[in-house]
């Protein structure tokens, strides 16, 4: 709350106690008498009484051009310390540049920013990099909300130059560049000063940080649906919205540890409010209203992890985090496509193009940044790999896309850029160097079973290994369709390499789905050489043929599967597998509702849903049908893939929007099975055309945050993918 002292001078009022601002004060002085010049400034703690404490207001003060660097340099050690402590919400609003000091005017969330048990992030994800505190460029759909960047606040975050009322200055790479220079000077400061550094925070063991258990957007939605709810039902349902982020949990006794927290989380949503839940620096319990809810909550009290982070600061550790730095404001430049007004009535591909490079889509194993939909019971962040349906290499088949659809150096570039900056050669488990843009899958939180069962040399397979979602089956189909994309033979060789180093002879094999399955892989060896394919095709046919099958649609059912057997009779000639293809087409097809003109989904078990997308319904079916008759010719096979196409265009014919855009369930798969069955394809070119825009919420379900997710199955990849594609029968659809 705002308000003015005696003397007119505006003071703001916080309803908790000031340890927090007093202990930082305290934290910088010591840091300077140390030594370290280039400090952020602090806020003046005026007076404090039992229900909180007055502070004066940090006024936003014009500099000089030439005391701008110095700005950026303290900006780069306020940096340091955020991620030294896991700091987080430093947004725009929570930053006043007073002249030539960056002033944090908000602290609440200084220590809190350690994982939760309840999440599963690797300490290499993004989650755990520079991005955690908010300081660097960060985007909430269009807009930057950063600290040091966005736009927030009218601006009071940004430094200016008062006689040009400038409010950049220094190029975004001079930027960059002072930032790296005040990191690095902090980081090799408190490698000297360790035991300072020790002292000083354990100080911060009795204040109190505030937790945030789930984006302030995500509860906005949630408030929205409970309040359009009859009273007699919000109850229940504010509880129902809750507890998937606790049933998740690995700890089977979560839920019954965490009543005090479900029961808090939908009391302040019944309300209409943000839920306010906060830690001690020194504890490890989640609390309310100064009562604990959630004992146990974290792993590491908030002070134990910034000393663990400090014990272990590295020349590596600074050299990938300044690297993220820059990385931040490189992806900031503008990326130029030409104007496309073939496909649509306005040109959308620039649009599209600049959407795609304002997602926050760094160059580190990582892979990109997003703020997620905490009802996954994940964390705040998530850190997408290089998997296909979520991931980089999807990513990278949106730009090839672009590219073969525009022909602007300015994409491929970009393409090029996000593939390449890895190490030249690591070694995993013995495995050997690999090609240098793979390695970072083997290091992800979904290949545990390699920390079991280490191969000696190669990779055995496991469904991990060959899943279409977000293993290397994903991997490799991206690759060798970015060389049919692109024309560059890079791809194709580093697709090579890595199918080379799948051992057939080992095998922990379960599940023949396409995307978390063997079906990912198995669609991707009639475009490998025989050498390479025929191993692993026998190693892939038993399960195929001892499955039977249990769901439809192409992701996880029957037209998957048949559509799998497809490939692997394209690559074993002289085994006969019409038999079982056409026992799994029947079988699919006896299920077809001719009053709904679709294949029903039986992922819900005795409830009958249809669906329209890629993973299930018409149009995947659709696309899985012409794709098979073109690795089987036999008439039987033949017939019935021409007669479900049928089917397929004339479910598209009449279907409606889908409520997402997506390219898995949404209206880019329409579109897709559209342009390859031969269909009308205006309209939903016209759909995916405005889906960039700020009102279209198309592209992430409803409580997810309103950050555009850049991924190709349920991203802004699929839509551009979906749109340049259009209309080009000289290449096959990547997935197939």
């Amino acid at each position: 709350m705002l308000f003015s002292d005696q003397h007119g001078d505006p003071i703001i009022y916080k309803p908790r106690d000031a340890a927090t601002e007093r202990t930082w004060k305290d934290f910088l002085c010591a840091l300077r008498c140390a030594g370290l010049v280039d400090l952020p400034g602090w806020v003046e703690v005026l007076s404090e009484d039992e229900g909180g404490h007055r502070e004066a207001v940090v006024q936003h003060l014009p500099t000089t051009r030439e005391a701008l660097p110095g700005y950026y340099r303290r900006c780069g050690t306020l940096l340091f310390f955020a991620w030294l402590f896991g700091a987080t919400d430093l947004h725009g609003e929570n930053l006043i540049a007073c002249g030539d000091v960056p002033v944090p005017v908000d602290l609440e969330t200084l220590f809190s920013g350690v994982e939760a048990r309840t999440s599963d992030m690797l300490l290499e994800s993004l989650a755990w990099s520079v991005y955690r505190s908010h300081l660097l460029p960060q985007f909430d759909g269009r807009t930057d909300i950063s600290g040091f960047t966005g736009t927030n606040a009218e601006g009071k975050n940004l430094p200016f130059v008062a006689e040009t009322a400038d409010k950049q200055g220094l190029s975004l790479q001079e930027m960059a560049e002072a930032i790296c220079a005040g990191f690095e000077t902090a980081f090799h400061f408190a490698e000297a000063h360790r035991p300072l550094l020790e002292t000083e925070i354990r100080r911060f063991g009795k204040c109190r940080f505030r937790v945030i258990l789930r984006p302030t957007d995500t509860y906005g939605k949630m408030i929205q649906l409970l309040n359009a709810l009859p009273e007699a039902q919000r109850e229940r349902y504010a509880h129902a919205l809750i507890l998937p982020a606790y049933q998740r949990d690995r700890d089977p006794e979560r839920v019954q540890k965490a009543r005090g927290a479900i029961r808090e989380e939908a009391a302040a949503l019944l309300r209409g409010d943000i839920p306010l839940f906060t830690v001690s620096g020194d504890g490890l319990d989640l609390l309310c209203r100064n009562e604990c809810v959630l004992k146990d909550y974290l792993r590491l009290s908030p002070v134990d992890f910034a000393l663990g982070r400090l014990a272990g600061l590295s020349a590596p550790e600074l050299e990938k985090q300044t690297a993220l730095i820059r990385t931040a404001y490189d992806a900031l430049r503008p990326l130029p496509v030409s104007e496309d007004t073939e496909t649509a009535s306005e040109p959308i591909f620039p649009a599209l193009a600049e959407e795609l490079a304002r997602c926050r889509i760094p160059h580190h194993p990582g892979a990109y940044i997003r703020l997620a939909a905490d009802s996954s019971g994940k964390g705040y962040f998530q850190s997408a790999g290089w998997g296909l349906y979520d991931g980089l290499s999807g990513i990278l088949c949106a730009y090839g896309a672009l590219y073969r659809k525009t022909g602007a150096p300015e994409v491929l570039e970009r393409l090029l850029e996000l593939y390449g900056p890895m190490p030249a050669a690591l070694s995993i488990r013995g495995i050997g160097p690999m090609p240098k843009h793979l390695v970072s899958l083997l290091a992800s939180e979904r290949s545990q079973s390699y920390e079991k069962n280490p191969p000696a040399s190669f990779l055995a397979l496991t469904d991990t290994v060959c899943a279409l979602g977000d293993g290397l089956g994903g991997i490799l189909a991206a690759l060798l369709h970015l060389a049919e994309l692109t024309g560059l033979k890079l791809f194709r060789a580093d697709a090579l390499a890595l199918a080379g180093r799948l051992d057939p002879s080992r095998c922990k094999l379960n599940s023949t789905d396409l995307l978390n399955g063997t079906g990912g892989l198995a669609l991707q060896l009639p475009k490998l050489p025989e050498s390479v394919a025929r191993p692993l095709a026998e190693a892939l046919l038993p399960l195929f043929l001892e499955t039977e099958p249990t769901l439809t649609g192409l992701a996880h059912g029957a037209a998957g599967q048949a559509l799998c057997l497809g490939a692997l009779q394209t690559v074993l000639p002289e085994r006969d597998l019409r038999a079982p293809i056409v026992k799994l087409l029947r079988w699919e097809d006896a299920l077809f509702d001719e009053a709904a003109g679709n294949w029903p989904d039986l992922r819900r078990g005795s409830k009958r849903d249809f669906m329209g997308g890629w993973c299930a319904g018409a149009p995947g079916v659709g696309l899985a049908r012409q794709r098979l008759a073109e690795y089987v010719t036999d008439p039987e096979i033949t017939a019935i893939c021409r007669a479900d196409q049928a089917r397929s265009l004339a479910w598209l014919d009449r279907a409606g929007f889908a409520r997402r855009d997506g390219l898995c369930c949404g209206s880019a798969a329409r579109l897709m099975a559209a342009s390859r069955l031969g269909g009308e394809t205006g309209r939903w070119v016209r759909r995916l055309a405005g889906t960039n825009t700020a009102d279209s919420p198309r592209l992430y379900h409803m409580l997810d945050t309103a950050d555009h997710n850049a991924g190709l199955m349920q991203g802004l990849g699929g839509v551009i993918y979906a749109l340049a594609m259009t209309g080009d029968p000289g290449i096959g659809g990547m997935l197939l």
